[in-house]
């Protein structure tokens, strides 16, 4: 068994590889330098990693890291899904280093091999906000974990705690037990107040502070009673498929003034119920039938004040009444130099498969993981790179009212990312002398720009360590 006949002898029969992808970091960029995997051309089953490097003459010996020439060998994937090398000579005014061939050959995308930012939602041990905590935790020597991290709560011999994330001096994810407050509990991973008690209180025969005749789904209620919420009927449904007269439950979404939920309410059985919450009570009667016998959305309500109100669910505090800054970005596949319109920018929708943010250390000259790109996370408050494999487009969120200015960023000597500002860079430059820039990465090339796009992330070369600012000329 497993055995044919082949020259006159029995010989075991060959197993089918499966065919290994190669595959290209940079997709044949020679601005870029790149790292290609797979099998090498002329072979059929060596498997090989090849990094881009620079020649010392087309074709010839490659020089170190360190040095420049005009010369590129870029391995790239062929046809025939086999890894190759590419030799090229570098365009007027390019040279070749460290693998790339650029104007600005120095300025390499990340590797993927830099080192990881913690990065924490919720700025620290803020045990009112659930957060997420992003990075390396090591719960033992020897033994490390990257990944995300979300405050939640647990009960302990102690009693009930919150499991809270940070991030410690030394760059690494940590998590404490923390007690809530007096009066307050812990309630999805962070500390909530404790819904104060009321009195018992039921509609019957007193005269409502607010009567509507009718609501349809998508419908509010009106009225002072409300003290500035807003309450949305969101959806209804029969005790049952023959007894349409009655109503199973009803749910209600108590809503700020900026239309943002701040909870949930539901009524069951179609009994009266407290809605301490709130402080009002709401009574749903029947289900209504049109004159065809089919059941309609339609429901009779009332609802009555008491007092006090909830401290629960307060006013919207300052920061909620600005109304939210909202941008949107669209990356092209491939490399991606982007920048937020403000601080603490919120992804708010994204279409973007959570990938990796890059910001760069121009004093350390190294690339730093900032975190994934995606939903309910804080883009750095500063330019970065990002890669999408395919166009993608996401949105983000800002109620800060601040917005992120180059105006007071120290540069170092040479390459620097900075934020655009949607201003021209002579007006933003302060006392920099430039070598050369600012340039933006996109679709797979570099484009020197004198103005600043705001949402966009530039690399400037500067003589030596400077002040951004407004220039008074200007």
């Amino acid at each position: 068994a497993g055995q044919t006949c082949q020259d006159g002898a029995c010989k075991a029969v060959a197993q089918e590889r499966e065919e290994l992808e190669c595959h290209d970091t940079d997709d044949n960029n020679n601005g870029f330098k790149g790292v290609a995997h797979g099998i090498l051309i002329g072979t059929t089953d060596e498997e090989v990693t090849k990094s881009d490097a620079c020649t010392s003459i087309l074709a010839g010996p490659i020089i170190p890291a360190s040095q420049s020439s005009r010369y590129l060998q870029e391995w790239r994937c062929n046809t025939a899904n086999r890894v190759y090398a590419h030799y090229v000579e570098c365009p007027n005014g390019q040279s070749c280093k460290n693998g790339a061939c650029s104007t600005q050959s120095s300025i390499v995308p990340p590797q993927g091999d830099e080192e990881t930012v913690c990065i924490d939602s919720d700025n620290g041990k803020n045990l009112r906000v659930q957060g997420t905590t992003s990075g390396i935790n090591k719960p033992a020597p020897g033994r490390d974990f990257s990944g995300t991290y979300t405050d939640s709560c647990r009960t302990l011999s102690t009693g009930p705690r919150v499991l809270e994330y940070s991030c410690n001096e030394e760059n690494q994810v940590i998590f404490t037990y923390h007690e809530c407050p007096a009066g307050t509990e812990c309630n999805n991973g962070a500390c909530k107040a404790v819904a104060a008690a009321q009195e018992e209180f039921l509609c019957g025969d007193e005269t409502p502070a607010e009567r509507n005749p009718a609501m349809h789904v998508g419908d509010y209620l009106k009225g002072g009673a409300l003290n500035g919420y807003a309450v949305r009927l969101i959806s209804i449904s029969p005790f049952s498929s023959t007894d349409l007269t009655q109503v199973r439950d009803a749910q209600f979404q108590v809503q700020d003034k900026n239309g943002n939920a701040l909870a949930y309410l539901k009524i069951e059985e179609g009994k009266t119920e407290k809605v301490s919450s709130l402080a009002l009570l709401v009574k749903v009667t029947k289900l209504y039938k049109d004159a065809d016998g089919i059941a309609s959305a339609d429901v009779s309500a009332e609802m009555c004040a008491t007092a006090p109100v909830n401290p629960s669910i307060p006013m919207p505090s300052d920061e909620e009444t600005v109304p939210p800054l909202v941008q949107k970005f669209a990356l092209s596949q491939g490399w991606n130099l982007v920048a937020p319109q403000a601080t603490r920018s919120l992804v708010i929708s994204s279409n973007c498969h959570e990938w990796t943010m890059w910001t760069y250390d121009a004093f350390k000259q190294r690339y730093e993981n900032a975190g994934r790109l995606t939903d309910n996370n804080y883009l750095p408050e500063k330019a970065f790179w990002v890669k999408a494999p395919t166009a993608c487009v996401f949105e983000t969120a800002s109620r800060t009212g601040t917005l992120t200015l180059s105006y007071g960023m120290t540069l170092a000597t040479g390459w620097n990312l900075i934020p655009g500002t949607s201003e021209l860079w002579n007006v933003v430059q302060g006392n920099c002398l430039l070598v050369t820039g600012p340039y933006n990465y996109a679709n797979g090339d570099w484009t020197r720009q004198v103005m600043l796009s705001r949402g966009k992330g530039y690399f400037v070369n500067v003589q030596s360590e400077c002040t951004l600012g407004k220039n008074a000329n200007q």
